[in-house]
Parts: C-alpha cells; sequence; structure tokens
C-alpha cells in the first residue's frame, strides 16, 4: 500500500467526501528531538566532489513533530536544488484540477457498491455509520479514492495533516531561498496510475484500508477537547512513505548523521 500512502496529501487537496463530524483531539504533547538521526543519507562522489542528500519524507505529521531532526536542516542549507515527488503548486494548479476531476468520479450511472463484493461494501456501511458520513456520498466514489478517504480521515483524527508534512515544509521555504526545484512526477500521473489498476487491486485497497481500523487501540488517549473522557475510535491508521532528493555541486563536507545501520554509498 506503498502507494496509497504517497497520494494522501493529494487527497486533501483534492477530495470531495464528506467530512466525519468527530472532532480531531489536539496534537500529542510529545516534544520533538532535533538530536535525533533522522532519515538522511549523503551519497558522494569523491572523484567529481559532489554529493547529494537523499531524505525520507511524511507527507503528513503533526505540529508537534517539528523541529525536524538536525540532518534536514543540514541539507536544506547544503543544497541548491530541491527535488520532490510533485513539483510546488503542480497539485493545486487549475488546470490538474480541471483534468483531476473525471478521475475523481465514476462514470454517470455506476455506484461505487455493484463495484464491490457485499462484505466490503458492508463494512464500509459500518466504518460511515461509526464515523457519521453519509454513506450515499461514496457511491459516486472510485474504490481506490473511498480507501484514501478512509485513511486521509484517521490521519487527521489522530491529529496528522499534509500542512504539516515534510515536503511542504520545504517547499514553503523556497521563495526567497535562490534554491532550484522539480518533481519526479505529476497529480495527473499518479491518479491516472490509480485510476487504471485492476478492480481487484481496487478491491484489495479498499479492504486493507478498512481492515486497518482493527489495528488501531480500542479507545485513543484522553483529550482535555473532550472533557477527559476516551475519543471514539478512530477508523484507519496514518501512513507515511516516499523519499526526497536534495542534491548539490558545492564541494563535500562532512558526513552528517544517519540512522543506526545506515550508510551513505559512493555512486559508481
Amino acid at each position: 500500500m506503498r502507494l496509497l500512502a504517497a497520494l494522501l496529501s493529494l487527497l486533501l487537496t483534492f477530495s470531495c467526501s464528506p467530512r466525519s463530524t468527530v472532532p480531531p483531539p489536539p496534537a500529542a504533547p510529545v516534544p520533538s528531538d532535533p538530536t535525533a538521526p533522522g532519515m538522511v543519507w549523503r551519497v558522494s562522489n569523491p572523484e567529481t566532489k559532489t554529493f547529494l542528500y537523499l531524505a525520507g519524507s511524511f507527507h503528513l505529521l503533526r505540529a508537534s513533530d517539528y523541529p525536524l531532526p538536525s540532518p534536514y536542516e543540514t541539507a536544506w542549507t547544503a543544497s541548491t536544488h530541491l527535488l520532490l515527488e510533485i513539483p510546488p503548486g503542480d497539485a493545486t494548479s487549475p488546470e490538474t484540477k480541471a483534468a483531476l476531476a473525471p478521475l475523481l468520479s465514476l462514470p454517470p450511472g455506476e455506484k461505487l457498491q455493484d463495484r464491490l463484493p457485499p462484505e466490503i461494501w458492508a463494512s464500509l456501511a459500518a466504518w460511515s455509520q461509526h464515523n457519521k458520513f453519509s454513506l450515499n456520498n461514496f457511491q459516486s466514489t472510485p474504490p481506490w479514492l473511498a480507501a484514501l478517504t478512509v485513511t486521509v480521515t484517521t490521519a487527521k483524527f489522530l491529529g496528522f495533516d499534509s500542512s504539516h508534512g515534510i515536503e511542504q515544509h520545504f517547499a514553503a521555504r523556497l521563495p526567497g531561498s535562490g534554491k532550484t526545484t522539480e518533481g519526479l512526477e505529476t497529480a495527473i500521473g499518479q491518479m491516472s496510475l490509480l485510476k487504471n489498476l485492476p478492480p481487484a487491486v481496487h478491491q484489495a485497497m479498499l479492504q486493507q484500508a478498512l481492515m486497518d481500523v482493527d489495528l488501531l487501540p480500542e479507545k485513543p488517549p484522553p483529550s482535555p477537547r473532550h472533557g477527559g473522557k476516551a475519543t471514539p475510535k478512530p477508523c484507519t491508521t496514518p501512513s507515511a512513505s516516499a523519499s526526497r532528493i536534495s542534491r548539490t555541486s558545492k564541494k563535500s563536507s562532512s558526513p552528517i548523521a544517519t540512522p543506526h545501520g545506515s550508510h551513505a554509498s559512493n555512486p559508481s
């Protein structure tokens, strides 16, 4: 389900699914640790004296997850070019939104219920009732988008949001930084890929998203926002994935911290 996780932030922009009426709890009061190693690797070429940074990225984080571990800032400061999964602004451009509109709905006359086995539809109905969603609003939704809706709804319930994602964090710092940027893919390309997956894969995506509900604790930690009482069980788990590359042509400097058991390697 890595591809599913990689598109979470796009869903927050383009999904027109109904909102849950259960308010999300505040971010967990666990301070971030800027001294943690993070998920940042440096790959260098001793012959050309160039190097790049490969940084792991979470699409959804909490405000309390900042500041990020210091290797991220080291990579940002040392780099002149930022390479992201999707170019900044691509997902929100009018052209992209117009092109995505037909991808986010089933063809006229088709219903989601008719594309799903009875047991998966029943699970989605139970999830909708628990989270006060209108099941009818799913009828025009493709199965893969329904799966993303379930996943993103729970991520937001748990306090995670794309506005705090690592990519958004650094993309917002690009203006005035003097750094150049580009993307590996496009929002339209990613959504088209999802749309064209086999029906069996679409069903499996939704089934897995609904099954993840049962992997969560029955009672999340108490929240002052709910009077100290346990909040209802959220609907799915947040997920994160994907990697980003930030590269530079500056002369190599001392290695930055890397996760335990990992290392930077020289390109052949």
